[in-house]
């Protein structure tokens, strides 16, 4: 169980879903994993995106999750995303929608999750609790190795990709920045939030929060890159980003 309690004072979540009853019935999921999972919080709903938009340029308090239909009549949930991105939104973002469909188009906004609206009952605990841990990782967000005996840092929302190459090991990170380091793949993974972090082959992790699209069977990253994915890890990657589901 995840327990946030004594770590951060109160989650802040807020739902934006132009369908008052669909809205509703996510805030009870929400409402309900939270108490089981033991969290102070508050839920803000907002029933236009343009009003989740003022809201925020507004409030001094800003959210720590969003939940976001992907669809919606006068704004579209991506549009919001974006505009949360140019404001700088640091919140976690999953997107809600009745089709599987938007689960491609909604990457290059780099959810942290996707929820289809008929598993709501099965979905909203679980991808609270990887997003209650992954708040709580920010508070240590950092990669810590050693390089020719000196202490490296990089912050994991620096971190794009890792690809080993023979014995070494390459971060690409944001602003076209690069790290050597010298260490097995499977050891760095240990060491990194795999609710961030995914292995996608025998020589490459990526952090999710820069996928921006997948096509056939390679992964886009924010800085462009296309990394393969193996035959072995397709259906697990698929599955975490909730493409290989069925609507009910």
């Amino acid at each position: 169980m995840t327990e946030l309690k004594n770590k951060r004072s109160r989650i802040e979540i807020w739902i934006c879903d132009d369908s008052r009853p669909m809205a509703n019935l996510l805030y009870g999921f929400i409402e309900k994993a939270l108490k089981e999972l033991h969290c102070n919080y508050w839920i803000e709903t907002f029933y236009q995106g343009m009003d989740l938009i003022r809201f925020f340029q507004d409030e001094m308090q800003k959210p720590d999750i969003i939940f976001l239909a992907a669809r919606m009549k006068k704004t579209s949930g991506f549009r919001i995303a974006q505009d949360l991105q140019t404001q700088n939104c640091s919140a976690l973002l999953i997107f809600v929608s009745l089709y599987k469909e938007m689960i491609l188009p909604s990457l290059p906004f780099h959810p942290f999750g996707f929820i289809i609206k008929a598993r709501m009952h099965l979905e909203v605990k679980p991808f609270l609790e990887k997003a209650l841990i992954a708040l709580q990782l920010q508070e240590k967000s950092t990669l810590i190795y050693f390089y020719k005996g000196v202490e490296c840092k990089i912050p994991y929302a620096d971190i794009i990709y890792i690809q080993s190459s023979q014995k070494s090991l390459h971060i690409i990170q944001t602003g076209n920045r690069e790290a050597l380091l010298w260490n097995t793949l499977r050891n760095v993974y240990e060491m990194l939030p795999q609710q961030v972090f995914l292995k996608i082959s025998a020589s490459c992790i990526v952090n999710i929060q820069h996928v921006s699209g997948i096509v056939e069977k390679d992964i886009l990253c924010s800085d462009g890159s296309r990394l393969p994915v193996s035959r072995s890890a397709y259906h697990t990657v698929l599955s975490f980003f909730n493409v290989g589901k069925e609507n009910a």
